[in-house]
């Protein structure tokens, strides 16, 4: 993968605009970026895609046994997205991912609204700066999850990591939403969040059906099985978390959700967890801050 000089995104395509729909492809043996290349905003399919109409990514494989990596957002399909309305579905990624902000196993940024359907991401997922997901990186706006998984390490350096979704900053729901592999954001004492699912989410979640496996959640503020740091309400029925060292080493350790700021509903809830801290601790979480209720919760 190459770009010309001074180009601000690469990908097989560059850039796509208005009308965008991406579909039947698949991209084997993808080569590491050229170091020119990796300066861009950065996609095996597309560098960004920017429409202020919808975009269609469908039935899509991208296979590689490198480390796809950029210095900017960077995606296993696509760098950044940006439309008011971005439906993703039946995607599959093999691939390492790595880059210095907001980075995805599948989309390194997406602003608008998006479907994730059908989506699953296999390897490694790094971000040297800010925030990164197993799936997505940064959301800005709405996320719409069914059938979504994650299995690999995902860490970042500072800020976010969480195993679907780095960050979200609209509404959130998850229906059979998986993530196998540990998550960590930043070294101890560092104000990250990190959650075995999403990391931080802004406008609150719905969860069903969601499962997280791993041997490590840590961050410096906040971690917990399925979300760091949540503001705003959450709903969560059959969820299921597995996780062996649970740590905020200055903050809100849980093992359902590190910190809630919002009214908080969970029923037929199973956590099995070593939560450990400096600060608020709990085996399901480390703070909630609002109206809790719990049924069948253990």
């Amino acid at each position: 993968l190459q770009r010309d000089a001074g180009a601000e995104y690469a990908g097989f395509f560059g850039y796509l605009g208005d009308g965008a729909r991406v579909c039947n492809l698949s991209f084997t043996d993808v080569a590491l970026p050229t170091e020119d290349a990796r300066e861009a905003i950065l996609g095996v399919v597309a560098g960004s895609v920017v429409t202020e109409a919808s975009v269609r990514l469908s039935s899509l494989t991208v296979r590689s046994d490198v480390t796809f990596a950029g210095n900017g957002a960077v995606g296993g399909v696509v760098g950044h997205v940006s439309a008011s309305d971005i439906e993703v579905s039946d995607v599959d990624v093999f691939m390492n991912v790595s880059g210095n902000a907001n980075v995805g196993g599948v989309i390194g940024v997406a602003e608008g609204a998006i479907e994730l359907r059908d989506v699953h991401h296999v390897g490694e997922v790094e971000v040297a700066g800010s925030t990164v997901g197993g799936v997505a990186g940064f959301v800005l706006g709405a996320a719409t999850l069914s059938t979504v998984s994650h299995i690999g390490t995902v860490h970042a350096g500072s800020a976010v990591a969480g195993g679907i979704l780095g960050a979200v900053a609209g509404t959130l729901s998850m229906t059979d939403v998986e993530t196998v592999g540990s998550v960590t954001a930043g070294e101890p004492g560092f104000g990250t969040q990190a959650g075995g699912i999403v990391g931080m989410a802004g406008a609150g979640f719905k969860a069903h059906t969601v499962r997280y496996a791993g041997s490590v959640v840590r961050s410096g503020t906040s971690a917990g099985g399925v979300a760091g740091l949540v503001v705003g309400n959450v709903s969560a029925v059959d969820v299921t978390v597995s996780v062996t060292n649970l740590e905020a080493s200055s903050g809100y350790a849980g093992g359902l959700i590190g910190n809630v700021i919002g009214t908080t509903q969970a029923r037929d809830v199973t956590v099995d967890a070593t939560v450990s801290g400096a600060s608020s601790l709990g085996g399901m979480f480390g703070q909630v801050n609002g109206d809790l209720d719990l049924e069948n919760a253990v």
